[in-house]
């Protein structure tokens, strides 16, 4: 878990409490996603879930399959996020921290795939 925290307070620092500001690192891994893949940087897929896990309490949709649907959709964007993510390491030349970006990023998955 502490590594999660460290690479956290890579990407945001706190700032006055609660507020969270990005650090360069993470303001180009978001310039990065959007390049790859824009849907990870808004909000449309969290709204889909949400209204899935609405219909799933108001009984109108099936647990399993909105779960099933919602990790299909999220390897489909893994696996197409993988094959294009060397395209976006124009973005981090100016930050010392890409090899341990991707690292923490990127690699755990690969194994997680391989089980899948």
């Amino acid at each position: 878990m502490d590594h999660w925290r460290s690479f956290f307070n890579f990407i945001w620092q706190v700032q006055s409490g609660r507020r969270l500001v990005p650090t360069a690192l993470g303001i180009t891994l978001v310039r990065g996603y959007q390049c790859i893949d824009p849907d990870l940087c808004l909000p449309d897929i969290r709204g889909f879930i949400e209204h899935q896990i609405t219909l799933i309490a108001k009984g109108q949709a099936d647990h399993s399959l909105v779960v099933k649907h919602v990790l299909e959709q999220f390897k489909q964007k893994f696996v197409y996020f993988v094959k294009q993510v060397s395209g976006i390491i124009f973005h981090f030349h100016h930050i010392h921290l890409v090899s341990v970006c991707v690292c923490v990023c990127v690699h755990p998955f690969f194994r997680f795939l391989r089980r899948g």
